[in-house]
């Protein structure tokens, strides 16, 4: 169940990052209260995730797995730049991600 609670928390991190975007700096009601709920389930799964995984891989996966689906997200929905640094810089991050993950003994 950890696992469940770490994926969803990713997800519901990468959807605050959307809505605290749409919300231009806060300013718009509902996605700043989509952004703002949204960032509080993050955090509490997190929290669940954390009762029986590492730390270090939990935050890693978060993080970067959070940080490649927002860089995927911010091309395809905001038309972000697309370049060949940012595709290998996200591959990189997804190999850290990995090598991370395998070296901690939750993965054993």
């Amino acid at each position: 169940m950890s696992w469940t609670y770490l994926i969803a928390a990713t997800l519901f991190d990468v959807i605050a990052t959307v809505y605290m975007k749409q919300s231009q700096g806060f300013s718009k009601l509902f996605p700043t209260f989509i952004a703002i709920s949204t960032f509080g389930a993050s955090i509490f799964l997190l929290a669940l995730a954390l009762q029986k995984l590492e730390v270090v891989p939990v935050y890693v996966i978060w993080v970067g797995l959070g940080t490649a689906l927002i860089t995927v997200l911010g091309i395809l929905i905001y038309q972000e730049a697309v370049s060949t640094l940012k595709l290998v810089s996200v591959v990189l991050v997804i190999a850290g991600v990995i090598g991370i993950s395998l070296s901690s003994t939750t993965f054993h």
